[in-house]
């Protein structure tokens, strides 16, 4: 079985190159929620290094709250933001002569998109003009659709350190249980997702039930004092898969 194994960089953390080996892929920020054509070169460079494939990150345009925040813009005004970002991590890219893999959104906008059509549509026009067609998404039936309309190419994402609800979707990060703290929850969390093909939750019962799911590539969050810790955990448990 071959899972791909993911991490959002160059978001400032200073993890990236500890990080990386362990990696398959990596999504970087492109100075929405953080960075800048410096910081996207240089991890650029270090993914290269490591024949990591690399993805653009684009967010909100909110570096005050790290695109974590949904933000209620003109929909014209929301394109010109995922534009700028996309123009400056592609043309930083064609400098290197590195192809890009894949495209991610961050933070609250990878959230909202699935709860807003209109959002969706104006996102997916927007990288309907890069030369890029696979998202990393969550499995997620009408943004789905969408995307495929318009001839791009889906990835499932499973998140390995936090936790969902009834619906499939992950718990917000201000509810305090959000986060997976133990790394061989996390481990088992890899495990429920890629084996047990299913995403794990508690009920209204207080009881663990699932949900069926098909996943394709998994994510560690890189904003944790333990994440290189993860890390070597998850690809150990991964080369077992």
């Amino acid at each position: 079985m071959t899972i791909d194994f993911n991490a959002d960089l160059g978001e400032g953390y200073g993890v990236d190159k500890e990080l990386m080996p362990y990696l398959d892929s990596c999504s970087i920020a492109c100075g929405g929620h953080y960075g800048n054509a410096l910081t996207i070169e240089t991890a650029l460079q270090l993914a290269l290094n490591e024949q990591l494939k690399v993805g653009a990150h684009p967010s909100y345009p909110d570096t005050l709250n790290f695109g974590r925040q949904s933000m209620k813009m003109p929909l014209k005004e929301f394109q010109a933001a995922i534009e700028k970002q996309l123009d400056l991590f592609f043309n930083t890219l064609e400098k290197q002569s590195i192809q890009c893999h894949h495209i991610k959104a961050h933070g609250a906008l990878y959230s909202d998109l699935y709860h807003s059509p209109e959002l969706a549509g104006a996102y997916l026009e927007t990288l309907s003009n890069y030369p890029c067609t696979l998202l990393y998404a969550m499995p997620h039936k009408a943004f789905t659709v969408a995307a495929e309309a318009q001839y791009f190419k889906l990835y499932s994402e499973g998140f390995l350190d936090r936790r969902y609800n009834e619906q499939g979707y992950l718990i917000s990060r201000q509810s305090n249980n959000a986060q997976i703290e133990n790394t061989s929850e996390i481990v088992a969390q890899l495990h429920d997702l890629v084996l047990e093909k299913h995403i794990p939750y508690q009920n209204s019962q207080g009881k663990i039930a699932y949900l069926a799911t098909q996943i394709d590539t998994v994510c560690l969050h890189s904003d944790h004092p333990k994440a290189i810790e993860r890390a070597q955990a998850i690809r150990k448990a991964i080369s077992k898969i």
